[in-house]
C-alpha cells in the first residue's frame, strides 16, 4: 500500500479535487536529538509530529488525528508501555510501535502479548527495519481504517433495511386489512350458499395471507428464520383436502386433474401448517402454469423411517437444461420480467421469480430438503424430504 491517502479539501464552492495528504506520525521521546534523528528521517514520507513527553501527547492526540505512534519506553513522566496502553484505551485505531533497549525487552514483550503494542524496534535501531515497521504499521491502519468504513456502511444499510421492513409491513398490512373487513362485512350480508362458500374461502386465504406477513416480517426484524415456525400435529389428508378446496377453481378452468395419493393413510407429521401448505400450493400452482389443459397433476405423500416426503409431479413443458441449475435463485428468468403475471394461472404464465426461492427457504427452515426432475417436454417432478417430529428444528 501506499504511505499517502487521498482526502477532499474544500474549494471556493465546496469540495474540490483530491490532493495528497501524509499520514500523521507521532513520535514521543524525550531525548531531543532522537527526535531530530526520525523528524529526519520520516519527513518525506510522513506528517511528522514530535513530543518530549508522554502527557503532552495524548492531549495532542485529543486534538488532532494521528495515524501511527512511536514511543521510547523509557521517559520520565511515564514509561511507553503505560503511555501506549492508555492510547490503546482512548485512541484504540492508533497503531503503536515501541523503541527500547534490550534491558526493558520482558515488560514490551508482555505489551505486545496484550494488545498494547504492535511492533517494538530494539535499540540500537536499523534504519532500514524501522522504515519498514513505521510502513508496515500504516498499511495496519489502512486495512483497519477500511474495515471501519466497511462496518459503517453496513450499519447503514442494516438500518434501511429495518426502515424498508417496517414500511413495507405497514403498506402491506392496511390494504389486506380493508380486505379482510370487507370479506367478513359480505359473508354477514350473503344468503346465497355458493356466493358465501367462495367468500368464506377467500377470507380465510386472506387470514392465511395475514399471518404468513406478520411472521415473514416478523423474522426478518429477528433476523432468524426459525421463530417464525410454529408446529403444529397434521393431519397429511386434511392439509392435501384444504389445498385441493384453494386450488379447486383453477384447476377446473384449466380442465386439470389432481390425483392424491397418501401412503400410509392416516399419516400425520409435525410442521408450521402454513408454511407447508404455502410451499405446496406455490409448487401446484407452478404444475397448473406449466401443464397443457386437461393434464393430470399428482400429489403424493410418503412416510418411511422417521421421514414424511412429499412429491408434485407434472406432466407438462419442464425446465430446460440451462434454467435448471437456477431454479431456486431469487429473481432468476430467462424473459422478460416486465411481463410477469404473478397470480394469473394461464398456460405458462410466469411470475416474478421469487416462489421457488421461498419455498426452498421454508423447506430448509424444517430440517428439509427439496429437490427436483425435469425433462423438457415430458414434466417436472418436486420432491421434498422432511424429519416427521421435527428433530432438528430449533424449539
Amino acid at each position: 500500500m501506499l504511505a499517502n491517502l487521498l482526502v477532499e479539501t474544500p474549494g471556493p464552492w465546496g469540495p474540490s479535487m483530491s490532493v495528497p495528504s501524509k499520514h500523521p506520525l507521532l513520535i514521543v521521546d524525550d531525548e531531543e536529538d532522537v527526535l531530530l534523528s526520525l523528524r529526519s528521517m520520516f519527513r518525506r514520507e510522513f506528517d511528522v509530529i514530535t513530543v518530549p513527553r508522554a502527557r503532552d501527547a495524548l492531549e495532542l492526540m485529543g486534538k488532532r488525528e494521528v495515524h501511527v505512534v512511536i514511543s521510547d519506553q523509557r521517559m520520565p513522566d511515564m514509561n511507553g508501555v503505560d503511555f501506549l496502553a492508555q492510547v490503546s484505551d482512548q485512541f484504540p485505531e492508533v497503531i503503536r510501535l515501541m523503541i527500547t533497549g534490550y534491558a526493558d525487552i520482558n515488560s514490551v514483550i508482555a505489551a505486545v502479548n496484550r494488545g498494547h503494542v504492535y511492533r517494538y524496534i530494539a535499540k540500537p535501531w536499523d534504519p532500514a527495519e524501522l522504515e519498514a515497521a513505521v510502513r508496515q504499521a500504516v498499511d495496519q491502519y489502512e486495512v483497519l481504517a477500511e474495515r471501519r468504513r466497511l462496518i459503517r456502511e453496513l450499519e447503514e444499510a442494516n438500518q434501511l433495511k429495518t426502515a424498508f421492513i417496517t414500511i413495507a409491513s405497514h403498506e402491506l398490512n392496511t390494504p389486506l386489512t380493508i380486505v379482510l373487513g370487507m370479506l367478513q362485512l359480505a359473508l354477514s350480508r350473503v344468503n346465497d350458499s355458493v356466493a358465501r362458500n367462495y367468500l368464506d374461502r377467500a377470507l380465510r386465504a386472506s387470514q392465511r395471507l395475514q399471518h404468513l406477513l406478520t411472521n415473514t416480517f416478523k423474522l426478518l426484524q429477528q433476523k432468524d428464520f426459525h421463530r417464525s415456525l410454529e408446529r403444529v400435529d397434521i393431519d397429511i389428508a386434511d392439509l392435501f383436502k384444504e389445498i385441493r378446496e384453494d386450488l379447486d377453481p383453477y384447476l377446473s378452468e384449466r380442465h386439470h386433474s389432481l390425483q392424491i395419493d397418501i401412503q400410509p393413510q392416516g399419516a400425520h407429521f409435525r410442521a408450521s401448517r402454513t408454511h407447508l401448505r404455502d410451499v405446496l400450493e406455490n409448487l401446484l400452482t407452478n404444475a397448473i402454469k406449466f401443464s397443457d389443459d386437461g393434464s393430470r397433476i399428482e400429489l403424493w405423500a410418503n412416510q418411511v423411517d422417521g421421514r414424511t416426503s412429499f412429491r408434485i409431479i407434472d406432466h407438462g413443458i419442464g425446465i430446460t437444461p440451462d434454467d435448471q441449475p437456477h431454479v431456486f435463485e431469487p429473481l432468476f428468468s430467462t424473459w422478460d420480467m416486465m411481463h410477469h403475471s404473478s397470480g394469473d394461472f394461464g398456460f405458462c404464465k410466469r411470475g416474478l421469480g421469487l416462489g421457488l426461492a421461498i419455498v426452498k427457504k421454508f423447506v430448509e427452515m424444517h430440517g428439509g430438503t427439496i429437490n427436483f426432475q425435469s425433462t423438457p417436454g415430458e414434466g417436472t417432478t418436486f420432491l421434498i424430504d422432511l424429519p416427521t417430529n421435527g428433530e432438528g428444528l430449533p424449539a
